[in-house]
């Protein structure tokens, strides 16, 4: 991981997150960021071109609104996810 700067926790779980490298056959967007924790259903950044991107898209996820329309689920048994989009980690605005 970069030492220009760190990964906030996952805004979903409070689990740690990390980086992935893909290698250089996937140059020029091999870097993305995700939660470590298997049970957590939030989806990772997109890959970028820098590690440091990956970083900084990772901790202003919950910065910004949601921005794929996601607006949360109430399940049978009243379970209420957090109020922050699974696919691209905005803040869930309105439901």
């Amino acid at each position: 991981m970069s030492d220009e700067m760190t990964l906030l926790p996952c805004p979903f779980c409070g689990g740690e997150a990390d980086i992935s490298d893909e290698g250089e056959g996937t140059e020029p967007y091999r870097f993305w960021a995700y939660c470590t924790n298997g049970k957590c259903f939030v989806e990772g950044t997109p890959a970028f071109e820098t590690e440091n991107e990956a970083i900084e898209a990772w901790n202003t996820r919950a910065e910004r609104p949601c921005e794929c329309g996601w607006r949360g689920f109430v399940d049978s048994w009243g379970y209420e996810p957090p109020n922050f989009c699974p696919r691209c980690g905005g803040e869930v605005v309105s439901r």
